[in-house]
């Protein structure tokens, strides 16, 4: 598993790594499509969501190696 924080990407094969999940949290990941891998959950600011969320799109696009 890896998760990224900001800018740095967290492997779990070379560093402990731990995702703290709500209940609501638990159910969207439930329900995601089986092909997604990436969940996100980012600040509803107009930093983020503006311009169709292009920023965040942007921010996700990491690389699957």
């Amino acid at each position: 598993m890896r998760v990224k924080v900001g800018d740095r990407v967290h492997d779990g094969e070379s560093e402990p790594v731990m995702v703290i999940l709500s209940k609501g949290e638990k159910e969207q990941i439930a329900n995601m499509h089986p092909d997604a891998t990436k969940y996100c959950v980012y600040p509803s600011t107009e930093e983020w969501v503006g311009d169709g969320h292009a920023k965040i799109k942007a921010w996700m696009k990491v690389d699957e190696g």
